[in-house]
């Protein structure tokens, strides 16, 4: 038996866990015995996985991590250690920290890169590492200036089982989905591409995947969300893909196979996609099989900032896509940064007035981390030992670095500023009541709470 966990930590999103989804039913298809717990979800602590741990005694453990709580994840692989679990630890931020997340956790193993095949190998060698491309110990990496590899990745994606959906069951979950809106639940969120080809200062997701996209085919993708409507009653998909709309033909393809299926089902893509990758005639072909909602990952509103990002696109081009977008009437979304290191107070306002003007329906104002694995984390704190940073926030409401040019401000008021003047226009307001469940409430709240609306009426 193995057990894989995603460890508690206080948010406000609450989605199928389909990373720990993937490597589980693909260490199924394998022979091994895999048990998944979601302690967000199930809203349990670290010690009482740890009970459970004891209790059915497998033969390893593997903790997913990201940046956002890593302190929860140490914790529980500290606590596993002592009771003498074998531990691994996988994800994107311990793949950008390896010997820092071996130093800090205590866990026996950590996996750089995508988990499938080196979690596979290990577990074949009984969980001694024979040289597995990806996996670290103390005893292969020496110190945190040693160079690594990152694991070898599967190049057919349609070659990888669905996740463990059985497991994950989307029935399960709270209405707690990425970016608030759903407009019929269950919802599941799937991927039908890994990869970013893209040079984003702020971003990690293309040093992860090497600045390659790989695509499961459309039929794929599309047999995917028909077995979770069909077996698991889901109306609605959440596309979670970097890059959805990159190949005009791949994404206008699966929009086909949904339409010719007659497939009735709702779908959206909030973690963004491309404005300069988007046009008329996707926007009405995604529209006609079911997709309601784009997200676009507008950043800044001032193009030398979006030039000094590396974002490849201008300010004109994204208010292009959301225009098109509005027309086609989707509820679009916009995803802002605050406080990226070449803002101003005058940049920033900037783009609080293009959100404020716009056709956005939503929109989120994100504080700007210094995300391991970003050009912009090595170039600032790996290269730079005496900048000191914050790492104590664990959420993009919190602040860990502050530009010299905004020294004299408080981030958390702009952000607390570009929400307010976002959201309280009068036609705003009353909208975005539309777009929210009953049963959402509790996590709105928590959502307010964290990105200090509240803050506004003292």
């Amino acid at each position: 038996m193995l057990l894989l966990v995603k460890p508690y930590f206080e948010s406000h999103v609450i989605t199928p866990v389909i990373g720990l989804g993937y490597i589980s039913s693909y260490l199924k298809a394998n022979g091994f015995e895999v048990k998944i717990i979601d302690a967000v979800k199930e809203n349990i602590s670290n010690d009482t996985i740890v009970e459970y741990a004891n209790k059915i005694k497998p033969e390893a453990i593997g903790i997913s991590v990201l940046s956002l709580y890593t302190k929860e994840a140490f914790d529980l692989s500290r606590k596993l250690k002592a009771y003498g679990h074998k531990v691994i630890i996988g994800g994107v931020h311990p793949t950008y920290e390896p010997y820092k997340t071996l130093t800090d956790s205590k866990c026996d193993y950590v996996i750089a890169g995508e988990g499938e095949l080196p979690f596979l190998a290990l577990a074949k060698n009984n969980y001694e590492n024979n040289n597995i491309k990806g996996v670290y110990s103390l005893d292969n990496l020496k110190n945190e200036n040693q160079k690594f590899e990152i694991a070898e990745s599967i190049q057919d994606l349609d070659s990888i089982p669905f996740p463990d959906w059985e497991q994950i069951n989307p029935y399960t979950y709270p209405i707690a989905p990425h970016g608030v809106v759903v407009k019929k639940p269950p919802v599941a969120g799937i991927m039908a591409s890994r990869g970013c080809p893209y040079s984003c200062m702020f971003c990690s997701s293309s040093n992860l995947y090497r600045k390659s996209v790989r695509f499961r085919s459309p039929k794929n993708v599309v047999d995917e969300m028909e077995y979770l409507n069909k077996k698991f009653n889901v109306k609605e998909i959440q596309f979670l893909d970097d890059n959805l709309t990159l190949k005009k033909d791949y994404v206008l393809s699966i929009c086909q196979q949904i339409i010719d299926r007659k497939l009735k089902i709702h779908w959206s893509c909030p973690n963004g996609i491309r404005a300069d990758r988007f046009d008329e005639e996707i926007a009405a072909k995604m529209k006609k099989s079911g997709c309601y909602l784009l997200t676009f990952g507008v950043e800044s509103a001032d193009n030398t900032v979006l030039t000094k990002m590396k974002k490849n696109e201008s300010i004109e081009t994204i208010e292009n896509a959301i225009n098109i977008a509005h027309r086609h009437k989707f509820i679009t979304t916009g995803n802002f940064i605050l406080g990226f290191p070449c803002d101003n107070i005058n940049t920033i306002n900037k783009t609080i007035r293009f959100a404020e003007n716009s056709k956005l329906d939503l929109a989120q104002f994100a504080i700007f981390r210094l995300l391991p694995g970003s050009e912009l984390y090595n170039r600032i704190v790996k290269n730079n030992p005496d900048i000191k940073i914050d790492d104590s926030c664990s959420s993009f409401a919190g602040v860990e670095y502050i530009p010299e040019s905004l020294k004299d401000y408080s981030l958390i008021d702009l952000q607390g500023k570009a929400f307010r003047h976002f959201y309280l226009k009068p036609h705003r307001f009353l909208n975005s009541f539309k777009f929210i469940h009953l049963n959402q409430i509790k996590y709105l709240f928590m959502r307010l709470k964290e990105y200090h609306f509240f803050k506004l009426f003292r």
